[in-house]
């Protein structure tokens, strides 16, 4: 094959490949900046063997109306305000671990009062993985305490199991999630 034919075929087919790989980032489906989906972990308890053989059962239906996904990673889709029962029918497939420690309020003694977003994510095996703890209240406070929250905080995320993410037969990670805790220094 000649030279001339070999750049006429990379030229034809590179851009082709390129809109592959991009068709394929989450970034191609909602930009660089993915919305957040707010979860309440710790507030809605842990579910049981058979509430989890149900949310099973109930994801493969909801998986397309709940999730937008690209490649290994999904996120939870953003609901307008009048949409309160699909919301609710997101976080409870997507947001309810199978099981999370207890000790976090005993690792957070000593520390500021403050409020903050826990972003995190879901990996493939069902275990939480922080992705960045920001400060909404007291901010200044928590600079002293910041690679403790971050330890503590990501030792919780990941001894939290949620049941892992199956889209088409296919392990996903769950990206966008997040929580708001409002810590009360109890010393």
């Amino acid at each position: 094959m000649s030279f001339v034919i070999k750049v006429v075929l990379v030229a034809l087919l590179l851009p082709i490949s390129l809109v592959t790989a991009e068709q394929k980032s989450l970034e191609s489906l909602v930009g660089t900046e993915i919305p957040a989906f707010q979860c309440r972990t710790l507030t809605g308890g842990a579910l049981t063997q058979e509430g989890v053989a149900q949310l099973k059962k109930v994801r493969e239906k909801a998986n397309k109306h709940c999730l937008a996904c690209r490649g290994d990673q999904c996120i939870a889709k953003q609901w307008p305000e009048d949409k309160v029962q699909e919301l609710q029918l997101c976080r409870s497939l997507y947001c309810v671990p199978v099981r999370f420690p207890k000790t976090i309020l005993s690792d957070q003694i000593g520390w500021a009062d403050h409020t903050a977003d826990v972003v995190y994510k879901v990996t493939k095996d069902g275990r939480g993985k922080l992705m960045s703890y920001t400060a909404t209240e007291n901010a200044d406070a928590l600079r002293s305490y910041k690679k403790e929250i971050n330890n503590s905080v990501g030792s919780f995320l990941r001894n939290t199991r949620f049941v892992p993410l199956i889209v088409d037969g296919e392990s996903k990670e769950l990206v966008n999630l997040y929580y708001t805790v409002n810590v009360v220094d109890r010393n």
